[in-house]
């Protein structure tokens, strides 16, 4: 096959992209009839990509979205899900794109269709669980492989697994947990790599644990105060994997400010910019403030308690810019405008003119003394009521 594809390509003159494009067009996300027609092109695509796989980064990046968009609405057909899910050349070209996304990171693709596999170990069907057991074990492999270390999906998987407790209330995450404890006894089983095996058994357990996190804060239903705990105590179990822990952050301020507890909010928004802005330090951005200066202790004043940032290497391919720090520290000034703590919220706007100063960002900075002349006004009006 492999030696026909080069033959014909080069006789033609035709690019193997191209091909795959067509394919890729050829492909129905709605149509019944057409299903059979489907699995072929899936075949097909797979046949391609397993002998020429730096095809998929070729025509500006938009390959590869195109490909994880068609395979995940395959993998919403709910008649047609035992067979998709145990279609052995849609799991090959499924790996076969993992490789390319951890190599060249695709992220956000990788995570989706992550997601669609994790979901499905916690479907009631057995055949679909073994076989989403199957294809994520080999995930880790891969990734291992690649890479010699497992962080990347580490964190793909918790992401996941914050997503499925999330997409629901009260989702009955048992058939996960059961799914999860399988793989943890068969690991050792399938591969004799002792290094991949510790680092996987720990991955694994670790989101078991999360899991089990999960159940004690829906069983507190109501219990605000235990809720809160938990999901400090969750993202602070998270600190070697900075990406996470600034999830669960952003989580813990989404439940203060359903309860209205705007002020605490703002400081888990604090905390977070705090945090960004030490990775932004490593990697060599807002080099030339002081140094001291994502330390907030005018906001925050316990931050010298919380935990600093670690495993710079597990966000080394991280997209955080200068400007979410930004986006963190606009939304805790809202928060403390709400909480009528209108002194801290004009501290925040001093730390963003100092960012927008150092970014040469001058219309940024106009109108953030602009915004923060308008809380000055707020502030009198609170002290000087008619």
């Amino acid at each position: 096959f492999k030696d026909w594809i080069v033959k014909e390509t080069l006789k033609r003159k035709i690019s193997l992209f191209k091909i795959l494009e067509q394919c890729i067009s050829s492909f129905s996300d709605n149509s019944k009839l057409q299903w059979q027609a489907d699995l072929v092109v899936i075949t097909v695509i797979s046949r391609f990509i397993e002998f020429c796989p730096h095809e998929l980064t070729r025509g500006e990046n938009e390959f590869i979205p195109k490909l994880v968009a068609m395979i995940r609405t395959l993998f919403k057909r709910e008649d047609d899900r035992l067979t998709v899910f145990t279609y052995p050349p849609l799991m090959q070209l499924f790996l076969s794109c993992t490789k390319v996304m951890l190599a060249h990171y695709y992220r956000k693709e990788l995570e989706n269709l992550t997601y669609e596999f994790v979901k499905q170990m916690n479907s009631t069907s057995v055949k679909i669980k073994q076989s989403a057991c199957t294809v994520l074990f080999k995930l880790f492999k891969t990734c291992f492989e690649e890479f010699s270390e497992v962080e990347i999906m580490k964190t793909t998987l918790t992401l996941c697994i914050a997503k499925i407790v999330g997409d629901q209330n009260h989702v009955d995450i048992s058939p996960l947990v059961e799914s999860l404890n399988g793989l943890l006894e068969c690991a050792n089983d399938v591969d004799d790599d002792e290094e991949f095996n510790e680092l996987f058994t720990e991955t694994i357990n670790t989101v078991i644990s999360l899991l089990h996190d999960y159940i004690k804060i829906e069983e507190q239903g109501q219990d605000r105060e235990t809720k809160v705990d938990l999901y400090y105590a969750i993202s602070n179990s998270l600190r070697n994997s900075p990406v996470l822990r600034i999830t669960w952050l952003d989580s813990l301020a989404d439940l203060h400010v359903k309860e209205e507890n705007y002020l605490e909010a703002a400081q888990c928004k604090m905390l977070i910019t705090s945090l960004i802005i030490e990775y932004l330090r490593w990697t060599k951005q807002l080099y030339r403030l002081p140094e001291k200066f994502g330390n907030f202790e005018g906001v925050l004043p316990n931050i010298g308690k919380e935990f600093p940032l670690e495993h710079f290497e597990a966000v080394a391919a991280s997209t955080w810019k200068v400007k979410e720090a930004c986006i963190y520290l606009k939304e805790a000034v809202e928060l403390f405008r709400k909480a009528t703590e209108f002194e801290l919220a004009i501290r925040v706007h001093t730390i963003l003119n100092s960012i927008y100063e150092h970014e040469k960002l001058y219309y940024e900075m106009i109108q953030n003394l602009n915004a923060n002349e308008s809380l000055c006004t707020e502030l009198l009006d609170s002290k000087n009521p008619p």
